[in-house]
């Protein structure tokens, strides 16, 4: 098994929300708190499980970010009932997060 590869930028710790829904089922979404983020990638806690793969679109709660992007891993919050932690990529972002 190789060693993962170091991050290429660096999160930065911030509490800004988004709505992310499925690229094929936009009806299917859901506001999510973002703990770090980057201009690539941002982790966020769920409420629902997210597939790993999915195909979603990012956009800033408040401000005028916006991205394609795709669920990189999605885990159960250790002794947290119902709630998640997903990482999501980003793909074209663009706008800011907040205005």
């Amino acid at each position: 098994m190789s060693e993962p590869l170091p991050r290429m930028e660096t999160r930065l710790p911030t509490k800004v929300a988004i709505q992310v829904s499925l690229l094929d089922r936009p009806e299917a979404c859901e506001m999510l708190a973002v703990e770090d983020v980057s201009r690539h990638g941002a982790r966020a806690f769920a409420a629902l499980p997210w597939r790993q793969g999915d195909r979603v679109l990012v956009q800033a709660f408040k401000g005028t970010f916006r991205a394609h992007g795709r669920i990189v891993y999605c885990n159960r919050l250790e002794g947290a009932r119902g709630q998640y932690v997903i990482g999501l990529e980003f793909f074209s972002p663009t706008g800011n997060w907040e205005e």
